[in-house]
Protein backbone atom coordinates (compact mmCIF):
# COMPACT_ATOMS: atom_id res chain seq x y z
CA UNK A 1 0.00 0.00 0.00
CA UNK A 2 1.08 3.72 -0.83
CA UNK A 3 0.62 6.13 1.73
CA UNK A 4 1.75 10.42 1.10
CA UNK A 5 4.14 10.14 4.18
CA UNK A 6 4.52 12.10 7.27
CA UNK A 7 8.32 12.09 6.84
CA UNK A 8 9.72 12.78 3.47
CA UNK A 9 12.36 9.84 2.32
CA UNK A 10 15.19 11.11 4.29
CA UNK A 11 17.75 10.25 1.51
CA UNK A 12 15.74 11.75 -1.35
CA UNK A 13 12.61 13.98 0.16
CA UNK A 14 10.21 11.50 -1.83
CA UNK A 15 6.95 12.16 -0.21
CA UNK A 16 5.55 8.06 -1.57
CA UNK A 17 6.20 5.31 0.09
CA UNK A 18 4.93 1.89 0.57
CA UNK A 19 4.06 0.76 4.12
CA UNK A 20 5.80 -2.51 4.83
CA UNK A 21 4.20 -2.68 8.61
CA UNK A 22 3.01 -1.01 11.19
CA UNK A 23 5.11 -1.30 14.37
CA UNK A 24 3.22 -0.49 17.48
CA UNK A 25 4.44 -0.29 21.64
CA UNK A 26 3.30 0.37 25.10
CA UNK A 27 5.05 3.59 25.80
CA UNK A 28 6.09 4.18 29.53
CA UNK A 29 5.20 7.06 31.54
CA UNK A 30 6.48 10.55 30.35
CA UNK A 31 7.76 8.77 27.27
CA UNK A 32 7.56 11.36 24.61
CA UNK A 33 7.88 9.09 21.39
CA UNK A 34 4.67 7.95 19.09
CA UNK A 35 2.68 4.55 20.48
CA UNK A 36 3.26 3.73 16.39
CA UNK A 37 5.14 4.05 13.36
CA UNK A 38 4.75 2.94 9.78
CA UNK A 39 7.79 0.82 8.89
CA UNK A 40 7.75 2.25 5.03
CA UNK A 41 9.93 1.68 1.93
CA UNK A 42 10.43 5.01 -0.30
CA UNK A 43 8.86 4.44 -3.82
CA UNK A 44 11.69 6.47 -5.53
CA UNK A 45 15.27 4.96 -3.92
CA UNK A 46 13.92 1.97 -2.03
CA UNK A 47 15.74 3.53 1.70
CA UNK A 48 13.42 1.56 4.27
CA UNK A 49 12.39 3.77 7.60
CA UNK A 50 10.29 4.52 10.38
CA UNK A 51 7.25 7.25 9.30
CA UNK A 52 6.80 8.62 12.20
CA UNK A 53 5.21 11.49 13.26
CA UNK A 54 7.69 12.75 16.12
CA UNK A 55 9.65 15.65 15.04
CA UNK A 56 13.89 15.77 15.92
CA UNK A 57 13.00 17.86 19.16
CA UNK A 58 10.94 14.71 20.27
CA UNK A 59 14.11 12.47 20.01
CA UNK A 60 16.25 15.25 21.20
CA UNK A 61 14.46 15.02 24.25
CA UNK A 62 13.72 11.28 24.35
CA UNK A 63 17.60 11.06 24.66
CA UNK A 64 18.48 13.47 27.10
CA UNK A 65 15.78 12.29 29.24
CA UNK A 66 16.34 8.44 28.78
CA UNK A 67 19.50 8.25 28.01
CA UNK A 68 20.29 4.12 28.77
CA UNK A 69 23.92 4.32 27.96
CA UNK A 70 24.52 6.40 30.86
CA UNK A 71 24.20 3.17 33.11
CA UNK A 72 28.10 1.09 33.16
CA UNK A 73 26.96 -1.92 34.48
CA UNK A 74 24.48 -2.93 31.51
CA UNK A 75 24.99 -0.17 28.43
CA UNK A 76 27.03 -0.53 25.57
CA UNK A 77 29.48 2.34 24.11
CA UNK A 78 31.71 2.46 27.30
CA UNK A 79 33.63 -1.05 26.26
CA UNK A 80 33.02 -2.36 29.90
CA UNK A 81 32.44 -6.34 28.62
CA UNK A 82 34.08 -8.03 26.62
CA UNK A 83 31.92 -8.21 24.04
CA UNK A 84 31.73 -4.12 23.38
CA UNK A 85 35.56 -4.07 23.83
CA UNK A 86 36.10 -6.10 21.10
CA UNK A 87 33.38 -4.07 19.14
CA UNK A 88 35.31 -0.96 19.68
CA UNK A 89 38.50 -2.21 19.40
CA UNK A 90 37.66 -3.42 16.10
CA UNK A 91 36.09 0.02 14.57
CA UNK A 92 39.20 1.66 15.82
CA UNK A 93 41.09 -0.39 14.02
CA UNK A 94 38.71 0.19 11.04
CA UNK A 95 39.21 3.87 11.58
CA UNK A 96 43.60 3.62 11.83
CA UNK A 97 44.24 2.46 8.58
CA UNK A 98 42.95 5.57 7.10
CA UNK A 99 43.71 8.07 9.29
CA UNK A 100 47.92 7.62 9.86
CA UNK A 101 48.67 10.97 11.81
CA UNK A 102 48.60 9.98 15.47
CA UNK A 103 47.90 13.71 16.36
CA UNK A 104 44.74 14.03 14.14
CA UNK A 105 41.56 15.87 16.06
CA UNK A 106 39.14 13.17 16.08
CA UNK A 107 35.20 13.63 17.48
CA UNK A 108 33.41 11.10 18.51
CA UNK A 109 29.61 11.61 17.80
CA UNK A 110 27.00 9.81 20.32
CA UNK A 111 30.00 8.47 22.26
CA UNK A 112 28.35 7.12 25.16
CA UNK A 113 30.57 6.52 27.98
CA UNK A 114 33.75 6.82 25.56
CA UNK A 115 34.51 3.04 24.79
CA UNK A 116 35.65 4.20 21.29
CA UNK A 117 37.63 7.21 22.16
CA UNK A 118 39.61 4.97 24.80
CA UNK A 119 39.96 2.02 21.80
CA UNK A 120 41.42 4.95 19.78
CA UNK A 121 43.70 5.83 22.55
CA UNK A 122 45.44 2.85 22.66
CA UNK A 123 46.25 2.93 19.11
CA UNK A 124 48.25 6.07 19.47
CA UNK A 125 45.92 8.64 19.26
CA UNK A 126 46.23 11.31 21.57
CA UNK A 127 43.28 14.21 20.20
CA UNK A 128 40.36 12.43 21.29
CA UNK A 129 36.99 14.41 21.91
CA UNK A 130 33.09 13.22 22.96
CA UNK A 131 30.17 14.54 21.90
CA UNK A 132 26.98 13.02 23.83
CA UNK A 133 23.49 14.84 25.29
CA UNK A 134 24.01 12.44 28.38
CA UNK A 135 25.39 15.12 31.02
CA UNK A 136 26.37 11.82 32.99
CA UNK A 137 28.13 10.27 30.13
CA UNK A 138 30.31 13.82 29.66
CA UNK A 139 31.34 13.40 33.37
CA UNK A 140 31.80 10.31 33.45
CA UNK A 141 34.52 10.58 30.07
CA UNK A 142 36.03 13.68 31.69
CA UNK A 143 36.45 12.40 35.36
CA UNK A 144 36.97 8.62 34.54
CA UNK A 145 38.68 8.79 31.15
CA UNK A 146 40.41 11.91 30.99
CA UNK A 147 39.67 12.73 27.44
CA UNK A 148 37.59 15.98 26.39
CA UNK A 149 33.90 15.65 26.08
CA UNK A 150 31.23 17.59 24.91
CA UNK A 151 27.05 17.83 26.04
CA UNK A 152 25.32 17.99 23.18
CA UNK A 153 24.31 16.37 19.91
CA UNK A 154 24.27 17.05 15.83
CA UNK A 155 21.70 19.16 16.22
CA UNK A 156 22.32 21.33 19.73
CA UNK A 157 26.38 22.00 20.00
CA UNK A 158 28.88 24.38 19.40
CA UNK A 159 32.51 23.56 18.68
CA UNK A 160 35.39 25.37 18.62
CA UNK A 161 37.61 23.52 15.97
CA UNK A 162 37.61 21.75 13.42
CA UNK A 163 38.38 18.01 12.94
CA UNK A 164 40.67 15.51 11.24
CA UNK A 165 38.09 12.58 11.67
CA UNK A 166 34.23 12.65 12.63
CA UNK A 167 32.92 9.24 14.31
CA UNK A 168 29.12 8.37 13.79
CA UNK A 169 28.81 5.04 14.79
CA UNK A 170 25.39 3.80 15.64
CA UNK A 171 23.72 7.08 15.41
CA UNK A 172 22.12 8.21 11.78
CA UNK A 173 19.81 5.43 12.62
CA UNK A 174 18.65 6.82 15.80
CA UNK A 175 18.44 10.77 13.74
CA UNK A 176 14.66 11.72 12.36
CA UNK A 177 16.57 15.32 10.60
CA UNK A 178 19.54 13.51 8.67
CA UNK A 179 19.49 15.80 6.50
CA UNK A 180 19.91 18.95 8.85
CA UNK A 181 22.27 16.89 11.12
CA UNK A 182 24.48 16.07 8.77
CA UNK A 183 24.90 19.78 7.31
CA UNK A 184 25.80 20.64 10.72
CA UNK A 185 28.25 17.97 11.91
CA UNK A 186 30.15 18.18 8.70
CA UNK A 187 30.65 21.96 9.02
CA UNK A 188 33.27 20.88 11.69
CA UNK A 189 35.03 18.32 9.67
CA UNK A 190 38.57 19.31 7.77
CA UNK A 191 38.92 19.29 3.88
CA UNK A 192 40.13 15.87 3.19
CA UNK A 193 38.69 14.94 7.09
CA UNK A 194 37.48 11.45 7.59
CA UNK A 195 33.75 10.78 7.68
CA UNK A 196 33.35 7.17 9.20
CA UNK A 197 29.55 6.18 9.34
CA UNK A 198 28.96 2.86 11.02
CA UNK A 199 25.02 1.48 11.40
CA UNK A 200 22.92 -1.27 11.97
CA UNK A 201 22.62 -3.62 7.94
CA UNK A 202 19.27 -3.99 7.14
CA UNK A 203 19.99 -5.94 4.59
CA UNK A 204 21.03 -8.95 6.45
CA UNK A 205 18.16 -8.34 9.43
CA UNK A 206 16.61 -11.72 7.91
CA UNK A 207 19.59 -13.50 8.61
CA UNK A 208 20.93 -12.41 12.27
CA UNK A 209 16.81 -13.15 13.57
CA UNK A 210 17.24 -12.71 17.27
CA UNK A 211 13.34 -12.02 18.66
CA UNK A 212 10.06 -10.51 16.52
CA UNK A 213 10.31 -7.17 15.27
CA UNK A 214 13.51 -6.37 17.15
CA UNK A 215 15.16 -4.49 14.76
CA UNK A 216 11.81 -1.70 14.79
CA UNK A 217 12.46 -0.13 17.67
CA UNK A 218 11.40 2.99 19.01
CA UNK A 219 14.62 4.70 18.68
CA UNK A 220 15.98 2.88 15.28
CA UNK A 221 14.04 4.99 12.96
CA UNK A 222 16.57 4.54 9.99
CA UNK A 223 17.29 1.11 7.93
CA UNK A 224 20.51 1.74 6.17
CA UNK A 225 22.66 -0.59 4.10
CA UNK A 226 25.84 0.57 2.27
CA UNK A 227 24.15 1.70 -0.39
CA UNK A 228 21.63 4.12 1.03
CA UNK A 229 24.58 5.52 2.91
CA UNK A 230 26.19 6.23 0.00
CA UNK A 231 23.16 7.68 -1.28
CA UNK A 232 22.51 10.28 1.43
CA UNK A 233 26.23 11.02 1.96
CA UNK A 234 27.81 11.60 -1.67
CA UNK A 235 25.06 13.94 -2.00
CA UNK A 236 27.29 16.41 -0.03
CA UNK A 237 31.49 17.04 -1.03
CA UNK A 238 32.33 14.01 -0.25
CA UNK A 239 34.18 10.48 -1.72
CA UNK A 240 33.44 7.65 -0.83
CA UNK A 241 36.56 5.02 0.43
CA UNK A 242 35.24 1.99 1.29
CA UNK A 243 31.89 -0.01 2.60
CA UNK A 244 32.59 -3.06 4.71
CA UNK A 245 29.88 -5.51 6.34
CA UNK A 246 30.90 -7.00 9.92
CA UNK A 247 28.75 -9.10 12.43
CA UNK A 248 29.11 -7.32 16.19
CA UNK A 249 29.07 -9.96 18.97
CA UNK A 250 26.47 -8.21 21.26
CA UNK A 251 25.94 -11.28 23.79
CA UNK A 252 26.77 -15.33 24.17
CA UNK A 253 23.46 -15.86 21.90
CA UNK A 254 23.41 -13.08 19.70
CA UNK A 255 25.80 -11.45 16.70
CA UNK A 256 24.74 -7.79 15.58
CA UNK A 257 24.58 -6.75 11.83
CA UNK A 258 26.15 -3.78 11.00
CA UNK A 259 28.04 -2.33 8.08
CA UNK A 260 30.54 0.98 7.47
CA UNK A 261 31.38 3.29 5.02
CA UNK A 262 34.08 5.59 4.98
CA UNK A 263 34.48 8.79 3.39
CA UNK A 264 36.60 11.89 2.52
CA UNK A 265 35.52 15.65 2.70
CA UNK A 266 36.43 16.64 -1.08
CA UNK A 267 38.28 19.80 -1.63
CA UNK A 268 36.35 20.88 -4.70
CA UNK A 269 32.93 21.50 -4.86
CA UNK A 270 30.64 18.65 -6.30
CA UNK A 271 28.10 18.90 -9.26
CA UNK A 272 24.70 17.52 -8.28
CA UNK A 273 24.59 13.74 -7.68
CA UNK A 274 22.04 11.25 -9.21
CA UNK A 275 20.32 8.46 -6.27
CA UNK A 276 21.17 5.27 -7.09
CA UNK A 277 17.70 3.37 -6.68
CA UNK A 278 17.96 0.11 -4.51
CA UNK A 279 15.31 -1.90 -3.49
CA UNK A 280 17.18 -4.90 -1.74
CA UNK A 281 16.79 -3.53 1.64
CA UNK A 282 13.25 -3.46 1.06
CA UNK A 283 13.14 -7.38 0.02
CA UNK A 284 15.10 -8.06 3.07
CA UNK A 285 13.24 -6.55 5.51
CA UNK A 286 9.99 -7.93 4.22
CA UNK A 287 11.46 -11.43 4.32
CA UNK A 288 12.57 -10.04 8.06
CA UNK A 289 8.76 -9.04 8.50
CA UNK A 290 7.34 -12.74 7.82
CA UNK A 291 10.27 -14.50 9.81
CA UNK A 292 9.03 -12.11 12.65
CA UNK A 293 4.84 -13.09 12.13
CA UNK A 294 5.73 -16.49 12.05
CA UNK A 295 7.74 -16.78 15.34
CA UNK A 296 4.74 -14.19 17.57
CA UNK A 297 3.32 -17.20 19.03
CA UNK A 298 3.43 -18.15 22.58
CA UNK A 299 0.83 -20.75 23.94
CA UNK A 300 2.05 -20.64 27.79
CA UNK A 301 1.57 -16.40 27.56
CA UNK A 302 -1.86 -17.12 26.15
CA UNK A 303 -2.92 -19.19 28.81
CA UNK A 304 -0.91 -16.81 31.28
CA UNK A 305 -3.95 -14.61 29.94
CA UNK A 306 -6.53 -16.82 29.99
CA UNK A 307 -5.77 -17.95 33.35
CA UNK A 308 -5.18 -14.11 34.87
CA UNK A 309 -2.51 -16.06 37.30
CA UNK A 310 -0.33 -13.31 38.57
CA UNK A 311 3.43 -13.36 37.00
CA UNK A 312 6.50 -10.92 36.94
CA UNK A 313 7.65 -10.07 33.71
CA UNK A 314 11.85 -9.61 33.76
CA UNK A 315 12.20 -6.82 30.89
CA UNK A 316 11.26 -3.44 31.02
CA UNK A 317 12.72 -2.30 27.18
CA UNK A 318 11.43 -2.10 23.47
CA UNK A 319 10.70 -5.99 22.99
CA UNK A 320 8.58 -6.11 26.03
CA UNK A 321 7.03 -3.10 24.44
CA UNK A 322 6.15 -4.12 21.41
CA UNK A 323 4.72 -7.56 23.02
CA UNK A 324 2.55 -5.88 25.42
CA UNK A 325 0.83 -4.01 22.63
CA UNK A 326 0.98 -6.80 19.87
CA UNK A 327 0.60 -10.12 21.50
CA UNK A 328 -1.55 -11.64 24.95
CA UNK A 329 0.90 -10.95 26.94
CA UNK A 330 -0.28 -7.10 27.54
CA UNK A 331 -3.15 -9.23 28.92
CA UNK A 332 -2.11 -10.98 31.51
CA UNK A 333 -1.88 -10.12 34.93
CA UNK A 334 1.93 -8.90 35.31
CA UNK A 335 2.05 -8.04 39.18
CA UNK A 336 5.35 -5.77 38.59
CA UNK A 337 8.28 -5.34 36.30
CA UNK A 338 11.96 -6.42 36.51
CA UNK A 339 14.40 -4.70 34.82
CA UNK A 340 18.20 -3.85 35.66
CA UNK A 341 18.26 -0.53 34.27
CA UNK A 342 18.31 1.67 37.01
CA UNK A 343 16.58 4.72 35.12
CA UNK A 344 13.56 2.09 34.09
CA UNK A 345 13.35 0.89 38.04
CA UNK A 346 11.10 3.36 40.06
CA UNK A 347 9.17 4.19 36.46
CA UNK A 348 5.46 2.53 35.65
CA UNK A 349 4.31 0.96 32.61
CA UNK A 350 0.68 0.45 32.24
CA UNK A 351 0.60 1.88 35.50
CA UNK A 352 2.33 -0.89 36.71
CA UNK A 353 5.78 -0.53 38.80
CA UNK A 354 9.36 -1.38 37.78
CA UNK A 355 11.61 -3.04 40.01
CA UNK A 356 15.16 -3.90 40.59
CA UNK A 357 15.81 -7.90 40.38
CA UNK A 358 16.18 -7.81 44.40
CA UNK A 359 11.81 -8.17 44.66
CA UNK A 360 12.25 -11.47 43.72
CA UNK A 361 13.48 -12.83 46.71
CA UNK A 362 10.18 -11.81 48.07
CA UNK A 363 8.03 -12.76 45.52
CA UNK A 364 7.30 -16.17 44.49
CA UNK A 365 4.91 -15.87 41.42
CA UNK A 366 6.03 -17.22 37.78
CA UNK A 367 8.71 -15.19 36.05
CA UNK A 368 8.74 -14.25 32.24
CA UNK A 369 11.64 -13.04 30.82
CA UNK A 370 11.34 -10.68 28.46
CA UNK A 371 14.35 -9.53 26.76
CA UNK A 372 16.32 -9.84 23.64
CA UNK A 373 19.57 -10.30 23.88
CA UNK A 374 20.68 -11.51 27.23
CA UNK A 375 17.56 -13.86 28.45
CA UNK A 376 20.48 -16.62 29.43
CA UNK A 377 22.57 -14.27 31.64
CA UNK A 378 19.32 -13.66 32.89
CA UNK A 379 18.53 -17.44 34.07
CA UNK A 380 22.61 -17.23 35.15
CA UNK A 381 21.62 -14.26 37.66
CA UNK A 382 18.18 -15.72 38.95
CA UNK A 383 19.93 -18.71 39.49
CA UNK A 384 23.14 -16.97 41.46
CA UNK A 385 20.37 -15.36 43.36
CA UNK A 386 18.74 -18.31 44.64
CA UNK A 387 15.21 -17.76 43.37
CA UNK A 388 13.20 -20.84 42.77
CA UNK A 389 9.96 -19.38 41.01
CA UNK A 390 9.15 -21.30 37.30
CA UNK A 391 10.76 -19.26 34.33
CA UNK A 392 9.45 -18.86 30.80
CA UNK A 393 11.07 -17.22 27.99
CA UNK A 394 9.87 -15.39 25.22
CA UNK A 395 12.43 -15.94 22.72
Amino acid sequence: MIKNLLRPCPVCLNTGGEILHTQRFIIPEEHFLPESYDVVSCEKCGFVYADTEAKQEDYNRYYKRFSKYEDTFISSGGGLTVYDAERLNETASNISEFLPDKESPILDVGCANGGLLAALKSKGYNNLTGLDPSNSCVNYIIGKLGFEAIEGDLFNVKLNQSYECIILSHVLEHICDLREGINNIISFLSVKGLLYIEVPDASRYNEFYVVPYYYFDCEHINHFDEHSLNNLILQYNFEHIISAKKGRIVSSQNIYPSVYNIFRKSEKSKSSMNIIADFNVRESVLKYIETSRVNSHWPEIDLCARTQEKIILWGAGSYALRLLENTSLGKCNIIFFVDNDRKKQGTKIKDIPVYSPEILRKNKEKIIICVALYSDDILREIHSMNIENQVILMK
